[in-house]
C-alpha cells in the first residue's frame, strides 16, 4: 500500500498527516507554526524535517508523496521541496503557501474564495485557470485584518485601559484576567515571551464577551 504525508502550517500550529492510499490516518503530530516570516526559514526547517522523520518511521511502509501548505512559503524560499525529496527517498514532494489549501478543501476547482482567519488572515481567489489571487496575508507587521493575533490584542488593549482607569469598564477585564491567571500587567513576561500566536490565543474572550453582553 501507499502512504502520504499532508502538512498544514499557519502562524500558531503545524499539523502534519500520515495517512494511506484509502485516506486512513495512520499518525498524526502537532508542533509549533512554521511560518518563515515569523521564525525564519532554517527554523521552520527543521520542524518540518523533525516531524516528517518521524511519521516515516511510523509508516508501514515507504512515503510516496507529500504535500506541504506553509503560510508564508510564497515569501521565503525554504528550499523544502528539494530537502524533503531526499529524506523521503525520492517521493513527490509539493511545497506552497496555504492559499491551496484553502480553496481547494472547500471549492475543489469551482470558481470562488476563501478566507484564513487564524493568527494572520488573507483571501484567497479562484477564478477558472488563473493563478489565485491573494488580498491580504502580508504578515502580522503589516496586514492582520480579522486575524486572531489583532483579535486578541484589541483585547489586552481594551481589559488594560479599563484597569488601570483610562478607559470605561469592558467584561474583557473580567475574561482576560481569567485566561491569564492574574491581571495583564503581572502577566507581561508571558506575553511578550509567547508573541504573537500568544497573544492570538486570547481571540476567544472577545466571542465570549459578546455572549455575555447579548445573553437576556
Amino acid at each position: 500500500m501507499e502512504y502520504y504525508i499532508g502538512i498544514d502550517s499557519g502562524g500558531t500550529k503545524t499539523e502534519f498527516i500520515l495517512a494511506d492510499a484509502e485516506g486512513s490516518v495512520i499518525s498524526r503530530a502537532v508542533d509549533s507554526g512554521c511560518n518563515p516570516l515569523d521564525i525564519g526559514a532554517d527554523p521552520a526547517r527543521e520542524i518540518i524535517l523533525r516531524n516528517v522523520r518521524q511519521l516515516d518511521a511510523a509508516a508501514p511502509g515507504p512515503i510516496c508523496s507529500i504535500y506541504a501548505g506553509i503560510a508564508g512559503a510564497n515569501h521565503v524560499d525554504m528550499h523544502l521541496e528539494t530537502l524533503l525529496a531526499q529524506e523521503l527517498g525520492g517521493a513527490a514532494v509539493r511545497v506552497e503557501d496555504d492559499r491551496r489549501i484553502v480553496v481547494s478543501s472547500t471549492l475543489g476547482h469551482a470558481d470562488g474564495c476563501g478566507m484564513i482567519c487564524g493568527t494572520g488572515s488573507s483571501l484567497s481567489i479562484i477564478i477558472g485557470s488563473e493563478p489565485i489571487r491573494q488580498v491580504g496575508g502580508l504578515g502580522y507587521l503589516i496586514d492582520t485584518g480579522g486575524s486572531g493575533y489583532e483579535l486578541g490584542q484589541a483585547g489586552l488593549k481594551e481589559a488594560c485601559r479599563y484597569l488601570d482607569g483610562r478607559g470605561e469598564y469592558t467584561v474583557l477585564a473580567d475574561l482576560i484576567t481569567k485566561a491569564l491567571g492574574k491581571k495583564p500587567w503581572d502577566s507581561l513576561a508571558n506575553i511578550y515571551a509567547g508573541g504573537r500566536s500568544y497573544i492570538a490565543s486570547f481571540a476567544h474572550t472577545g466571542f465570549e464577551g459578546m455572549e455575555i453582553l447579548h445573553s437576556p
